[in-house]
């Protein structure tokens, strides 16, 4: 082989080399602390967000609605969930062309008026799966179809369906007309318009799951999905709206696969919502050491890119079928890298077990062992600043700084019955306990270090 010859291999392999190593990059590299951004309250302390996906079971209801009351909404105060990301569908709010349903609309905001009355935050999530209920699926209205007509066999394993035919030219059809998408964002603004003085709306999540269209599939996020995301907040921003729209990676971002938006879309608003399953086992299976490592490499690579946005670390869905193997080690796992980086999440989903494998509730609607496993000690608002704190079983230790005395207080979620708390700070009469929030003031600037041991019941 000649010089020249070994030069073009060479430069070939390098070619083809180099962008593996970038993307194996992006797994392994760590984010900075320093760098971590946070969701503020109106007095500026920093929020921490453990919450659950309202619901599954709405997919299927006639009017596509959470079958939820009081009682169940308190169960979420309770176990220490200060989030819901509230699903709503297209085809439940326009389902003619042109033509909102309100009666829809003031139903949904019974439900969000119920969580606003028990200090639980929402982002409302436009969701849809397999675009239509023709596919098993949801979302996208009848009227959105392609004329053409394409056969559809449903398969036992419901996301296969995403790879037949008619399931895919709907996607091509949808990505493929400007007209289709303008109707989409025309509806965004219109449910802007209905929210905006409903106090406890912190977002709307914009697109549950982008699904590509696969003529475009490796230019999908870089060109159509960023395109788009572009034109929306383009629109968004032109009529002044107060509630900030998040945004999603293509479908496959659940496993961890780093996102190519990032540079393209997001560093122009800041709001990230990615979502993480453990690719081999959330449905069927057994987490192992592989699915953990797996797991550690994805959320770092998600905190990270949320770092480089300057975005919030939010987890819009995580969660694992009842049949899992090992299930409890890998809510801990999730959990403690949570604590770890400084992330914010919401479960899949709030339903009893029979509408959903993933639900935290028995047959009877009581807190099943999935949801008792969730709930667990954390800093739902912190007054001050650079914050660091773990918790183990019946522990808990924070700490961060404040620049001044401050007479809001930091607030953190003991779980269970408690009979008795000690920590290492003085408490005065404006220090409280109600509702399993633990508050303190602090008195004099500087590092503040909490610890607290509490006994059950």
């Amino acid at each position: 082989m000649t010089e020249y010859s070994l030069f073009i291999s060479g430069f070939f392999i390098f070619i083809l080399v180099i962008p593996f190593l970038s993307f194996i990059y992006k797994f392994i590299r760590s984010p900075k602390k320093e760098r971590t951004k946070y969701f503020h309250d109106k007095e500026e302390r920093i929020l921490f967000f453990h919450g659950v996906n309202i619901c599954n079971s709405s997919k299927w209801a006639i009017d596509n609605l959470p079958w939820h009351k009081l009682e169940d909404y308190k169960k979420l105060k309770k176990h220490g969930f200060n989030l819901a990301r509230f699903l709503i569908y297209w085809e439940a709010f326009e389902p003619e062309k042109g033509k909102y349903n309100l009666n829809y609309i003031r139903k949904v905001k019974e439900h969000i008026a119920i969580l606003n009355d028990l200090g639980i935050s929402v982002i409302l999530d436009v969701h849809q799966d397999l675009y239509n209920g023709k596919f098993l699926g949801n979302g996208f209205p009848n009227w959105t179809l392609p004329k053409e007509k394409y056969p559809f066999k449903a398969k036992k394993i419901w996301y296969k369906n995403y790879l037949q035919k008619a399931v895919r030219k709907s996607y091509e059809h949808f990505w493929g007309s400007i007209s289709l998408k303008k109707s989409y964002t025309n509806m965004l603004m219109h449910l802007q318009e209905q929210f905006i003085n409903v106090p406890n709306i912190i977002g709307i999540d914009v697109m549950n799951e982008p699904f590509p269209t696969l003529p475009r599939f490796f230019e999908f996020e870089k060109k159509v999905l960023a395109e788009f995301y572009q034109y929306i907040e383009l629109t968004r921003s032109l009529k002044s709206y107060r509630i900030p729209f998040f945004y999603e990676p293509a479908i496959w971002g659940s496993t961890g696969i780093p996102s190519l938006l990032i540079k393209n879309v997001y560093t122009h608003w800041r709001n990230f919502i990615p979502h993480y399953y453990p690719p081999f086992c959330h449905d069927i299976g057994t987490y192992n050491i592989i699915d953990k490592w797996l797991m550690k490499l994805a959320i770092k690579s998600k905190a990270r890119e949320a770092q480089i946005i300057k975005s919030p670390f939010i987890i819009g869905e995580f969660g694992l079928s009842a049949s899992i193997k090992n299930k409890v080690n890998s809510i801990n796992d999730f959990s403690n890298l949570a604590d770890k980086y400084h992330m914010s999440w919401l479960w899949w989903s709030y339903d009893k077990e029979e509408h959903s494998a993933y639900g935290l509730l028995d047959t009877n609607g009581n807190p099943n062992a999935t949801m008792k496993e969730l709930t667990r000690a954390y800093p739902q608002k912190i007054a001050g600043l650079n914050p660091v704190f773990h918790n183990n079983k019946n522990t808990f230790y924070i700490e961060y700084t404040c620049d001044t005395s401050s007479i809001f207080s930091t607030d953190i979620f003991i779980p269970g019955k408690v009979c008795s708390i000690t920590t290492n700070t003085t408490h005065t009469s404006e220090d409280t306990y109600t509702d399993g929030i633990l508050q303190f003031y602090q008195k004099i600037p500087g590092k503040q270090i909490i610890e607290i041991v509490w006994q059950h019941s």
